[in-house]
């Protein structure tokens, strides 16, 4: 009954007690040596005394069996509850307590020395070498029992129950030295299984580290192409930009000497300076283009929510791209497909900068035939919406393979469409990186080569109630049409001597008066010595005192006229770093005249 209710599963555990995330068996081998030796002391001592008790011996010397199972206990204890240093020493204790044990029974017997020996190699083994004190410890402990007991027993004061092994009956004899043997022959068998058990980890563990190398080895040369791939691309991408850089610039500085060096026609010099303007404005597409894409990747690029009228941007872009449509002969049409919000809220700027680059990519790869553009609404609630835009066209079409790489930076489907129609390769993916800013994306449709290309771009919004404008409303009488910088005194501060002519013309041309400072320091000695000073136009990077520190310490003055910054630096960290500085207004370079204008007269008619 008791050998049914026993699972073997149970004495598994019992063996493997500490072992629990250990590194390996063979680090546990020690541990589970310790455990069987236990599981057998208790069991053997338990015995004996029952089988010593039937033979009549009685006496105080039959509790030391007692304590040999009690300590054995302890042992598996203290392994469950992981104090394997402190479980190995009371092993120590326990072999040699036994030890004396058979030899205060049964004098000079096998047994007794045997587990001497055990108990002298076991101190050599069981503790690290960190542990070097516990190590001499057990093993001086252990040494000294064995003279200890030769001189006892060569006394005669051992035995000390006046037994000898030979007055026993022969089956006990028997018995304890097939129990003794079978206690080996498990160890050994314990150890070939440890030992086959750590071959096969060892095995499994070099096939999987080859494995693991197999794979690193793969990645690496995957890694290794790609970045060759991406390497190829950036060189080829400096090489288009400074290609496209070079094109523009070209054509500006040779005009320019054509307009300095001859005496052209009035209707040439038009033309000349139409050119150099066409150039300027590439120029600065190309260099817009460029920042943009290193701001997305840096993560530093932000999207700008502001209401505005859709149909308002549609008509911009479409009288714009219509020009561009017409002076290569194609037809190019704007579509609405049911109703869509008037107002709405997202990033005017990028919206139109994706719509302008989508369809100038239509307009440039298509030579015969019509653009066009698609707008319709998706889901929608009451004060959210998503926006579709298809851009159509009848060109010449993308094929699968060249599709898969179309949206990656620096690239372009075929080299020989760089020589015909120029171009970085940057647009598409700084299309799509912008549509993904404005929670939507950029995608190729569909496309059939020879037949031409649709490509959607998707945007989320939200809806905003259109109300007319009051026109009895303060605000909006207070510019009136005849508003301008006629005699309007304005304190233009650059160190730079081309844009202070350049904004000096203009300003001047619109009626203003214009002084000039070409650092913050001279601007601050200008404003003391002259009050009526309308508006302040600075630069933020200026020698001496820069932008920012000016405009602290005018505004600590107590200054204030309105102050715009007018720089090159187009982040927008830059735009709110002004703002805490103390400007009224940012202004990027280049600017159009009329949006100097415009915004000087909204801050000065403002104030």
């Amino acid at each position: 009954m008791f050998l049914k209710k026993l699972n073997p599963l149970r004495i598994t555990r019992v063996i493997y007690l500490g072992t629990k995330d250990r590194h390996s068996l063979t680090e546990n081998r020690i541990t589970i040596f310790i455990n069987i030796l236990s599981l057998f002391g208790v069991f053997a001592a338990v015995m004996t005394y029952f089988q010593l008790f039937q033979l009549g011996i009685h006496g105080s010397y039959l509790i030391n069996y007692l304590i040999i199972a009690a300590s054995a206990f302890l042992v598996l204890v203290l392994n469950l509850c992981g104090y394997i240093i402190a479980s190995r020493i009371v092993t120590i204790l326990l072999l040699n307590l036994t030890s004396w044990n058979a030899l205060i029974f049964f004098g000079r017997t096998f047994n007794g020395y045997y587990l001497f020996f055990v108990a002298i190699v076991f101190s050599i083994i069981a503790f690290p070498k960190s542990r070097k004190n516990l190590r001499w410890s057990s093993l001086s402990l252990s040494l000294m029992g064995l003279p200890l007991a030769d001189y006892l027993t060569h006394s005669k004061i051992l035995p000390i129950t006046g037994l000898d092994s030979s007055q026993f009956p022969v089956y006990v004899l028997i018995s304890d030295t097939i129990i003794t043997s079978f206690f080996l022959v498990v160890i050994l068998l314990i150890e070939s299984y440890l030992s086959e058990k750590n071959e096969v980890e060892l095995i499994n563990l070099n096939k999987n580290l080859e494995n693991l190398v197999e794979k690193r080895t793969a990645l690496l040369g995957t890694a290794r192409e790609e970045a060759m791939a991406a390497s190829r691309a950036k060189s080829r991408f400096i090489a288009n930009t400074s290609h496209e850089l070079r094109t523009p610039l070209g054509a500006i500085i040779g005009f320019v000497d054509l307009l300095l060096d001859t005496n052209p026609s009035e209707l040439d010099r038009r033309r000349y300076l139409e050119i150099v303007k066409r150039s300027g404005n590439q120029l600065l597409e190309i260099v817009n283009e460029v920042l943009d894409l290193s701001k997305i990747e840096a993560e530093r690029l932000e999207v700008e929510n502001q209401e505005f009228v859709l149909g308002d941007l549609i008509q911009d872009i479409q009288s714009v791209m219509s020009l561009k449509a017409e002076s290569k002969g194609l037809t190019f049409s704007v579509e609405t497909i049911g109703s869509l919000p008037e107002r709405i809220e997202s990033d005017p700027l990028r919206l139109k900068q994706i719509l302008m680059n989508l369809i100038g990519n239509a307009i440039k790869f298509t030579d015969r035939g019509s653009v066009t553009v698609k707008i319709s609404e998706g889901h929608h609630t009451e004060h959210a919406t998503s926006l579709q835009f298809d851009v159509e066209d009848t060109g010449m079409g993308i094929d699968e393979e060249n599709a898969k790489n179309l949206f990656k930076a620096f690239f372009q489907a075929d080299s020989t469409l760089l020589r015909k129609f120029g171009g970085t390769g940057l647009g598409l993916a700084l299309s799509k990186s912008l549509a993904e800013l404005l929670n939507g994306d950029v995608i190729l449709y569909k496309s059939v080569l020879g037949k031409g290309s649709v490509f959607r771009l998707t945007i989320q919004c939200k809806t905003v109630p259109f109300e007319k404008p009051n026109v009895t409303s303060p605000e909006v009488l207070s510019v009136a049409p005849k508003q301008d910088l006629k005699d309007k005194l304005i304190l233009v501060v650059d160190d730079s001597r081309d844009n202070q002519i350049l904004v000096g013309h203009f300003l001047t041309h619109a009626g203003a008066q214009v002084n000039i400072a070409e650092n913050g320091q001279k601007a601050l000695e200008m404003i003391a010595s002259e009050p009526r000073y309308e508006v302040v136009l600075m630069d933020l990077q200026m020698p001496v005192l820069d932008g920012y520190e000016a405009t602290r310490q005018l505004r600590a003055q107590g200054f204030k006229v309105p102050i715009i910054a007018f720089t090159a630096h187009a982040m927008k960290e830059e735009r709110d770093r002004s703002k805490e500085a103390g400007f009224d207004g940012y202004l990027t370079k280049p600017i159009r005249p009329q949006q100097l204008i415009s915004a000087l007269v909204k801050v000065i008619y403002k104030k």
